[in-house]
């Protein structure tokens, strides 16, 4: 069935050229109620208002229920909504729909002929009234929007009619039309200028004086000044106001430094065809650079003229009124100032009348928001909008579609800073720097070279030096000038924000990371998930932050300093809670990781902070992934505020993943930092972990000589405190030192004594790691029995408890076992059970591990193909990787094989 539906002339159903009976009056009503919003859901409230008005039956939506009902039994597909219904047709198959889309197409028009076909459709289609028989005062109020349209439609292809000089042809319309609106200014002078061309001129001039009495009579207003000037221009023979305008050119050079941005310029290319382009990034990111250097390029493709304005929407100065827009484009466009109207409406009206049919292109620079730019969206032509904001109202209302503006890349800022200066200051070793520090922002770098220029005996490594330093580099990016000063351009994108979004920049500023979560930013500024979203989309909006294809949000670094300066006094609190998130989600992601460990919970440092909640093994690892280095950075944030304790408890939390992940690395020096933050609070145990802790990270991050320095002193804290846990924990770690050390008699020992201290039921986890790493030193010192013998302990503990890491550890020891036996094939099995189970649970670094092995058993096997598949797939995974453990393993075996035929 392909339904269409009418609302002028009666509310009606088409199946086709079938008409579908849809019912009595009210059931048309109900219909009629629905179809006007085809496609969107009208709520169930609305619904009735529209249908009974002010005196709904008691049972209203009851009755709706069965008036649906019995529309759907004749094939209109009514569906049900979250509290709303809609019927689920293309909007444009409801003929008031196609109404409003024909408008709508006749002011985006090419020129004047398809603008006129349009309008031309759209007043066939309502040449009768809509919704007759419909008495609520829904369909009186929207009876009365269409025939409003209609009305402006009629009188806007009357301007193009006459612009086509069809007057003999409309007056006729013309005099019909007056007789029902004898007051409307515009027709009046449509049928002045008709009559004077049709050499009518007293009766054009009696026209003038009929309206100037009525208007005076009923109004107690004189005529408007466009219709006195057309008055004028009559009784002075001018009146042959269809005289061709002006051919404005009113573009600004582009800049000739102008770098990179093939891919936007390419993008812009599509406006060549008609249409608007809304340019957004953040200030100095280059939109006006990019939008004039596109119009200088294409100037041929736009015959008719260029406009372009100013609008200081963020400054310098008070944003410009659309009023003082209009007037300037308008007298651009050689129409006499006398003709232009006063209002707003009349003004944007004329404009669009002016420009449409025209090849035009209008450049409004700067604008502030949807408001300021729509009046100044030409009838014809296109259109290039920059702004600091989003503009979602043009892109959602007008049509228009978005570019967005980010920072030059490295080799673009590098040309674009090179090309402003003299060639002999090209050779100083400084000027990588000062690129650097400009962060591709091309307003920065213009700073920065201007400076460069204008002080030719400064040395550039003296500008670098000024702007290595965060504190002072906003101070190095001001020309002094007002429009060149980076401080006065961000500070200008702040201005139209509300307080709360103001309060969020200057937090975001020194939230810890280098970009941050929606959760993380709602403890950040101590509110609900909900609100912050809408403040993080005021400040994308505004370009001060981007969101990551993540769904991350993000600050360019120049911006950060910027809001680092402006300092919150609740920052200290919103700190706290931000680190708080961190360290709480950190457990509970822990615990999603480990559900059969003994995790002791942690109780929060302040109120009112929704940690994340990560309830699988996949969603917890994905946590950690996204979250890693606002983690580290939150790390360093404590270690900052000598937060001894809940910088333990983070540590701690967070080394399953880290080991995992294999990016134990990254936290050496965090881990250092850790230690002096635990001498300084003269907490023994919280030094002992922290040396521990930094002692596992140092053994896995490829530095087993810095742990065994801090595990001696670890060792006799914890015999000191008499604590056997904590014994038992750095004997074990001591022992990882002196195997990765090539010590495997000291590896043993130092086992040996953890494994008397761990009890598998009370420590399992505990328990068979220890095994496990006995068993690989047992193994290499040729005690293959008493290795074999951890071994089957440690699975036998880990299946018991539910710790498949750990058991996949232990089954991958006893797959070298096998191996180191002769038994390849035995080996094999248990190395692809590893791999798989690994990848399961998200353990990249053991899977790629174990990967190595998978290889080499497949190549001593004969299996080539194979082993070149373990090997590739395992370098791929170690690519995702910080650390590169077993590589080598896998580049060197790759190469052993015979090339691929």
């Amino acid at each position: 069935m392909s339904l269409r539906f009418t609302v002028f002339g009666g509310v009606r159903a088409f199946d086709g050229d079938d008409e579908v009976d849809v019912g009595h009056a009210r059931q048309r009503h109900v219909l009629a109620a629905l179809v006007v919003d085809a496609g969107r859901s009208v709520p169930a409230d609305a619904l009735v208002d529209r249908v009974w008005g002010e005196r709904p039956p008691r049972l209203a939506r009851g009755t709706l229920h069965s008036y649906f009902s019995r529309l759907r039994s004749v094939g209109v597909p009514v569906v049900a909504e979250r509290g709303g219904y809609f019927v689920d047709i293309a909007p444009e198959s409801v003929d008031a729909n196609e109404f409003r889309d024909l408008i709508d197409a006749a002011a985006d028009a090419r020129d004047d002929q398809a603008a006129a076909v349009l309008l031309r459709r759209a007043l066939e289609l309502s040449a009768e009234e809509a919704l007759p028989g419909v008495d609520s005062e829904w369909a009186v109020l929207l009876r009365e929007e269409f025939a409003r349209l209609r009305f402006t439609a009629r009188l806007d292809l009357n301007d193009i009619e006459l612009r086509r000089r069809r007057h003999s042809q409309i007056l006729p319309q013309l005099e019909e039309l007056l007789a029902v609106y004898p007051l409307d200014e515009r027709l009046s002078g449509q049928t002045m200028l008709a009559l004077y061309r049709a050499g009518r001129q007293a009766k054009a001039i009696a026209e003038h004086g009929r309206i100037r009495t009525r208007l005076a009579t009923e109004l107690g207003v004189d005529p408007s000044p466009q219709l006195q000037a057309i008055y004028q221009q009559i009784l002075t023979g001018e009146a042959d106001i269809a005289a061709a305008v002006a051919v404005p050119r009113q573009l600004p050079t582009a800049a000739p430094s102008f770098v990179g941005r093939a891919d936007l310029l390419a993008q812009l290319d599509e406006l060549r065809a008609g249409g608007t382009r809304v340019l957004s990034g953040i200030g100095g990111v280059g939109k006006t650079w990019l939008a004039l250097q596109w119009a200088g390029r294409n100037l041929e493709h736009f015959p008719d003229g260029q406009l372009y304005v100013d609008l200081h929407g963020f400054g310098p100065g008070e944003p410009m009124s659309p009023d003082a827009a209009l007037l300037g484009f308008l007298q651009g466009l050689g129409v006499d100032s006398a003709v232009i109207p006063a209002d707003r409406q009349s003004r944007a009206a004329l404009y669009r009348s002016t420009t449409a049919g025209r090849r035009l292109l209008v450049v409004l620079d700067n604008a502030g928001d949807t408001a300021q730019v729509a009046p100044l969206l030409p009838g014809g032509g296109s259109a290039l909008v920059t702004s600091r904001n989003r503009l979602a109202g043009l892109v959602t209302s007008h049509g228009a579609r978005p570019v967005l503006v980010d920072v030059l890349d490295d080799a673009e800022a590098r040309d674009l800073f090179v090309r402003q200066l003299d060639s002999p200051r090209l050779s100083e070793p400084a000027l990588d720097d000062l690129v650097e520090h400009c962060a591709g922002l091309p307003l920065a770098l213009g700073i920065v070279a201007a400076r460069a220029v204008t002080q030719p005996d400064l040395p550039l490594s003296e500008l670098a030096d000024e702007l290595r330093d965060q504190a002072s580099r906003l101070d190095g990016l001001d020309s002094g000038e007002i429009d060149l000063s980076l401080r006065a351009v961000f500070s200008s994108s702040l201005r139209s924000l509300p307080p709360d979004a103001v309060e969020l920049f200057t937090l975001l500023g020194s939230a810890p990371g280098p970009d941050i979560s929606v959760a993380a930013a709602a403890a950040l500024a101590g509110v609900k998930i909900p609100a912050v979203r809408n403040l993080l989309r005021q400040l994308e909006n505004a370009s001060l932050i981007a969101r990551t294809p993540h769904h991350r949000y993000r600050m360019h670094d120049l911006v950060r300093l910027h809001a680092r300066e402006l300092s919150s006094p609740n920052l200290s609190t919103a700190l706290l809670r931000v680190f708080d998130f961190y360290r709480l989600s950190v457990w509970r992601a822990d615990l999603a990781m480990r559900p059969t460990a003994t995790l002791t919970a942690l109780e929060p440092l302040t109120s009112g902070v929704e940690p994340a909640e990560p309830s699988t093994l996949d969603e917890a690892v994905a946590w950690f992934d996204a979250e890693h280095d606002c983690l580290l950075a939150a790390a360093e944030l404590a270690a900052d505020h000598d937060w001894c304790q809940p910088l333990v408890d983070l540590l701690l939390k967070s080394t399953d993943f880290r080991v995992r992940r294999g990016r134990c690395a990254e936290w050496l020096d965090l881990g250092r930092r850790a230690i002096v933050v635990a001498d300084r609070a003269g907490d023994d145990l919280a030094a002992l972990k922290t040396r521990r802790l930094f002692a596992s990270d140092a053994i896995l991050g490829g530095t087993p000589a810095s742990a065994v320095e801090v595990l001696d002193e670890a060792l006799a804290t914890a015999e000191r405190l008499g604590d056997t846990v904590e014994i038992a924990h750095t004997q074990h770690v001591l022992a990882g030192a002196w195997e990765y050390l090539g010590d495997d008699k000291k590896s043993v020992e130092h086992n040996l004594k953890a494994l008397a201290l761990a009890d598998p039921d009370e420590h399992p986890l505990f328990f068979c790691r220890v095994s496990t790493a006995l068993a690989h030193c047992r193994g290499r010192l040729g005690a293959m029995d008493e290795a074999a013998a951890d071994l089957a302990r440690s699975v036998a503990v880990a299946r018991e408890h539910e710790l498949v890491s750990e058991e996949a550890n232990a089954v991958g020891h006893l797959a070298w076992l096998d191996r180191e036996r002769g038994d390849l094939a035995g080996a094999l099995t248990r190395y692809e059970w590893v791999v798989d189970t690994a990848t399961r649970i998200g353990n990249i670094s053991l899977a790629a591990s174990y990967l190595a092995f998978v290889g080499e058993c497949r190549r001593d096997l004969g299996d080539v193909e194979q082993a070149r598949a373990a090997w590739s797939r395992g370098l791929d995974l170690y690519r995702t990787l910080p650390k590169d453990g077993f590589s080598a393993i896998m580049t060197d075996g790759l190469a052993t094989l015979p090339s691929e035929s």
